[in-house]
């Protein structure tokens, strides 16, 4: 059998006005994101003028699978999945459902310019150039050792302009016992253009109409 994994996802953040206790943030996705957070979080004490974006806090779930980085500009909400066996569509649901509470804790405190929602993924295949040249390539290009490909197909929604990224890349996925699976990694990357603050019930609409295109299915369209 073919492997076919769900590798993370991840759910970013990016404030109007920095944060200048991401402690207390901390605490309030704890109260709200509950049983997940579950390790005792790291807290960073840098001074204000290091990179904004570098975590002032980092928190994490015992069995390694959660993350939340805290920075002063941006929240991070991390789901690891390598080691899961899952189906891939069953794993993003569940995930989401614990962004969604994520989502809520954060909007209670911060306003939002910006986010992002990243999938990685890890498809086994013998031959992905190949695959690749026939799909996105004339027959006559010639032959290639290897081929990468990043494209961003833009598109609107309501007042929101968003890049839809899509990046495959070649590679090894380490099994158990030292096995090499050969195949490609594929990275869906939706985010929008920084704006005037974003409403939490159009981010959750907007996820709902579009997390289709984080399925299986369609994933596995990119290189087929």
């Amino acid at each position: 059998m073919f492997i076919e994994k769900l590798i993370h996802v991840q759910l970013a953040m990016f404030f109007e006005t920095p944060e200048n206790r991401p402690d207390k943030l901390a605490n309030k996705i704890e109260d709200v994101v509950k049983d997940v957070f579950d390790q005792m979080p790291n807290i960073i004490p840098l001074p204000s003028e290091a990179p904004p974006e570098i975590p002032r806090v980092i928190m994490q779930s015992s069995d390694g699978v959660f993350t939340c980085n805290i920075g002063s500009n941006r929240v991070d909400f991390i789901g690891n999945f390598a080691n899961f066996d899952g189906e891939i569509d069953s794993i993003f649901d569940e995930f989401l459902i614990k962004a969604y509470q994520f989502l809520e804790a954060v909007f209670e405190s911060k306003r939002v310019i910006r986010f992002g929602l990243v999938g990685q993924y890890f498809f086994q295949e013998d031959d992905l150039t190949e695959k690749l040249k026939n799909k996105y390539f004339k027959t006559d290009i010639g032959q290639f050792d290897e081929l990468n490909l990043k494209f961003n197909k833009r598109f609107n929604f309501e007042d929101l302009k968003f890049n839809d990224i899509i990046d495959i890349n070649q590679g090894l996925l380490n099994g158990s016992n030292g096995v090499e699976f050969k195949g490609g990694f594929i990275q869906k990357d939706m985010n929008n253009i920084p704006s005037t603050s974003i409403d939490l019930n159009k981010i959750k609409k907007l996820i709902e109409l579009n997390k289709v295109k984080f399925s299986k299915e369609k994933i596995r369209e990119l290189i087929n």
